[in-house]
């Protein structure tokens, strides 16, 4: 409500019912009549139609928990400041007390920290680790050289078990 007591959603009959000039300087920062919407953001387009497309979506500041890195929306948490002046976020009063006595994070399954630390979620294919075929190589054997037992091998089956034969 304004201070001439005109709900700011609901539009105004008549130009008396506007607010004065006094009033819409007293206003609360972000809050404007809805002839003028503060819309922060890319603007929308395509699924609405031509209709919507020029409106713009709306951008709420969110801040993180020092503990357990959840998002805190605009009215929700609580805030600390230590003596050093350090200013912490915490989403609930649980976490607030988890942090006070110095409970890790890392330690609590429900964490982000926890699941950053055992590398749950965001899993990306081409991030995987791969694994490496040994590769084949060939060493000379004592009494022959490499050269030798390349040859050995291009030579045919057939022609090997002769000579293999002759051999004995």
């Amino acid at each position: 409500m304004c201070c001439s007591g005109m709900v700011l959603h609901e539009r105004p009959k008549d130009d008396a019912a506007l607010p004065s000039d006094a009033c819409m300087n007293a206003m609360p920062f972000g809050l404007s009549l809805p002839d003028q919407p503060q819309l922060l953001g890319a603007s929308v387009s395509g699924a609405f139609g031509g209709r919507f497309a020029s409106r713009a979506a709306m951008v709420i500041k969110t801040d993180l928990c020092n503990y357990t890195e959840y998002r805190i929306y605009p009215g929700h948490g609580q805030k600390f400041i230590a003596k050093d002046a350090k200013v912490s976020f915490f989403i609930t009063a649980k976490a607030d007390s988890l942090y006070h006595q110095r409970i890790k994070p890392v330690k609590l399954r429900w964490t982000q920290a926890w699941r950053r630390m055992n590398k749950k979620g965001k899993v990306e294919e081409g991030a995987k680790k791969r694994t490496r075929k040994a590769q084949k190589f060939q060493k000379a054997i004592v009494g022959m050289s490499l050269d030798d037992i390349k040859k050995k091998k291009a030579m045919r089956p057939e022609l090997r078990n002769q000579r293999e034969q002759a051999a004995k």
